[in-house]
């Protein structure tokens, strides 16, 4: 830099800018910039700032208003430097490169940058300076532009991920694709299966997505890359979801239609239908009614099962059906409504409803709760048998209770013995007969000292593991077994809630198919329903001794029965004498 050109004591201007777009992502921070001008500009040379201009504004195109600010400042004041890190950060469009060599030309203004001082004599260069930046950002948007299109043809939708997704930040730039949300992919597709069953209000559903599942937005990470408080989902972002073509697996961009690379949400049809019930006259229903078993069972062909009721009249002179909510007498022939009405209920899949959708059989409510009753009666296990099951598997874990005790005492042993070969290592190594390395050789020392914290560190943790294992399977049991003696009674006297707990209890997974209820059985629960079936079994191929009164003693029966464990009268030993011992 020529510093015969730049007194000591003018008078300057800075100005410093920082672009948050693509074409300045390595350019230095604004506080680097003016470090850098200050060190090699403004202190060797003692200039005086009249005033440093800072923006965050992309340079492409005009109407950047601090840089306008800095131009008319310029203009009023004495002013004959104006001071930036590189000429790009002053201009990377015509219409600003023209103002800046219109006053370099006319005022006798410099631009000084940190390798150089632009004058009057300069302009070819700085003119050359301003048409490569500018070069710069036409081809920078043409690549822009053509890897956009190759994106949107290849189905990455370049957009912030709507909630239920997330952008995969992991994948390399240009290749990052949108994935699932685990947190709330399923909560999202659990509010369009509500708005789908025609049984919630938009209102409610919000209630429940917020209050009861906690549902918010995924937390923001700001340009520092600190994370902000994720935020309940609002009313106006509910809406937003339900009238998001990107939940299909397509997406909207520049007023186009692209298919998505993404895992779709629901089909075509639901988001068709989820619009006919937003924007519907009658999407409101006049009054609200609560199931037992909805939102909780699958069909088959992944939907939800919902269901409707029907409160009908039939009249007992022309033997029409009529509502009986609304009616007090028949609408053909005015009779007067009878006393006794007409209940029904169905459980359907809630894509039966759409044109074209599932065809699965619907199953009326008393064959569900059948249904439901006879799973919970393949668990209701005798108590004869389950005390006896329950004796054998107190005796299991005893003995592995034991095996547990006596592992805990060998690596006990083991332990003391690794500690007490780390003494002798440690002594033989620091006596002072090895004082010239004839015992033991630091190499060696080392080699052996890691082995041997290595065994110690395995050893360790399996005596931890062996420490903190408790078996809580007889309990479990104990309790499953309590739960279906009551959950029975439930199914016929309980309210709504306790009739959803029984499913939600004892199953993991419930399906309709074909008119037949499915389940996916938790652990202690199917383990009654195989002891039920081996009682069963083995019942039929031991028939024991009937009580008076009908009964079966299932108990001694046992402990007769070899099969089940016992020991046959020709085997069993004859029983001590009174206050004696058993002998040989």
């Amino acid at each position: 830099m020529d510093t015969q050109l730049l007194p000591k004591g003018s008078k300057v201007v800075i100005y410093r800018r920082k672009s948050l777009e693509s074409e300045d992502r390595q350019v230095v921070s604004l506080e680097r910039q003016q470090q850098e001008i200050y060190d090699r500009i403004i202190t060797p040379n003692k200039l005086q700032v009249l005033k440093d201009f800072a923006e965050k504004k992309s340079a492409k195109a005009p109407g950047r208003p601090i840089f306008d600010e800095m131009i008319d400042f310029v203009s009023k004041n004495d002013v004959k430097f104006i001071v930036c890190f590189a000429l790009n950060r002053l201009a990377r469009n015509p219409m600003d490169a023209g103002k800046l060599s219109w006053i370099v030309q006319n005022s006798g203004v410099r631009l000084v940058t940190t390798n150089k001082i632009y004058t009057d004599n300069d302009n070819i260069l700085t003119q050359m300076e301003f048409v490569v930046s500018n070069q710069f950002i036409l081809d920078l948007r043409k690549h822009t532009i053509s890897g956009l299109q190759k994106k949107l043809e290849s189905g990455q939708a370049p957009i912030h991920a709507p909630i239920g997704y997330i952008n995969n930040m992991k994948a390399t730039q240009g290749m990052r694709n949108i994935l699932p949300d685990p947190d709330r992919f399923d909560l999202v597709r659990r509010m369009w299966d509500m708005l789908l069953s025609k049984q919630y209000l938009p209102s409610e559903i919000y209630k429940t997505a917020t209050k009861e599942w906690g549902l918010t937005t995924k937390p923001a990470t700001n340009t520092n890359g600190e994370v902000k408080t994720a935020k309940p989902l609002s009313r106006s972002q509910m809406y937003e979801v339900f009238h998001n073509l990107f939940y299909t697996g397509k997406f909207e961009y520049s007023g186009k239609v692209y298919q998505g690379n993404h895992k779709p949400m629901i089909t075509m049809g639901e988001f068709e239908e989820a619009q006919r019930i937003l924007g519907g006259k009658n999407n409101r229903r006049p009054r609200f009614c609560v199931f037992s078993y909805t939102g909780m069972i699958r069909c088959e062909c992944g939907g939800m099962v919902t269901a409707h009721e029907r409160h009908r009249f039939i009249c007992p002179a022309c033997k029409s059906k009529y509502n009986a909510l609304t009616n007090t007498q028949c609408p053909k022939c005015k009779t007067k409504a009878p006393e006794k009405k007409w209940y029904g209920c169905l459980y359907h899949c809630s894509q039966k409803s759409i044109k074209g959708g599932c065809r699965t059989q619907s199953i009326k409510l008393r064959d569900l709760e059948d249904q439901i009753d006879g799973i919970l009666e393949t668990m209701n296990i005798d108590p004869d048998f389950l005390s006896w099951g329950l004796s054998k598997l107190r005796q299991n874990v005893s003995d592995e209770q034991e095996f547990r005790n006596e592992s805990v005492k060998n690596l006990t042993r083991q332990l003391q013995d690794i500690e007490r070969r780390e003494t002798i290592l440690k002594d033989r190594f620091f006596s002072s007969d090895n004082e010239d390395n004839s015992l033991l050789t630091t190499e060696e020392f080392k080699q052996r000292r890691e082995e041997l914290i290595l065994n110690r560190t395995e050893v360790e943790a399996t005596l931890a593991a062996n420490s903190q294992t408790h078996d809580s399977s007889v309990e479990t049991i104990t309790d499953a077994y309590d739960f279906v003696k009551k959950a029975r009674y439930w199914l016929k006297h309980g309210s709504i809630q306790e009739r959803r707990l029984i499913l939600t209890t004892v199953s993991s997974n419930l399906q309709l198919i074909e008119g037949k209820i499915l389940v996916d059985l938790k652990k202690e629960y199917d383990c009654l329903q195989k002891g039920k079936e081996v009682c069963e079994q083995t019942a039929e191929a031991f028939e024991p001794d009937k009580k008076t009164d009908g009964t079966v003693e299932y108990g001694d029966w046992m402990l007769k029965n070899p099969i089940m464990g016992g020991i046959p009268d020709s085997n069993r030993r004859p029983p001590p004498p009174q206050g004696g011992a058993l002998t040989n």
